[in-house]
């Protein structure tokens, strides 16, 4: 599957972006930055509310990204990327300031063959 470059949030530059879907709630979406740099998935805790995930549970890691450092609870959702469907980690980071997700190492390039061509402004995905 080939998926163009897409802006965040408030951005203008095209980056490796994808749509994510959630199968557990129907219509609802919204867009991960792919980072091979990120160690796991992280999404702001409003979506854990707009899923019926209970922040209050979990498993707690602490969690860095762009320097700074987040204690975020962990919980195992279903996640879709046009026709594929997989259960993955993801963190929810306390005071996350971040007008996007991140979908990592662990939860999303452990699932996917990904090849990202910069030049020309697509990613590549291949579901393992």
């Amino acid at each position: 599957m080939r998926v163009r470059f897409g802006a965040l949030p408030g951005q203008t530059a095209l980056r490796p972006t994808v749509s994510i879907a959630f199968p557990d709630s129907p219509g609802v979406t919204t867009v991960a930055l792919v980072d091979s740099g990120a160690m796991a998935n992280r999404f702001h805790p409003q979506w854990a509310e707009h899923l019926g995930i209970d922040l209050s549970t979990g498993p707690v890691e602490r969690v860095t990204i762009a320097n700074g450092t987040y204690l975020a609870n962990v919980h195992h959702i279903r996640l879709q990327v046009g026709q594929w469907t997989w259960t993955a980690p993801v963190a929810f980071p306390q005071n996350w300031n971040h007008p996007h997700e991140v979908l990592g190492l662990r939860g999303f390039f452990d699932e996917f063959a990904v090849r990202i061509v910069a030049r020309d402004n697509y990613l590549a995905l291949i579901h393992r």
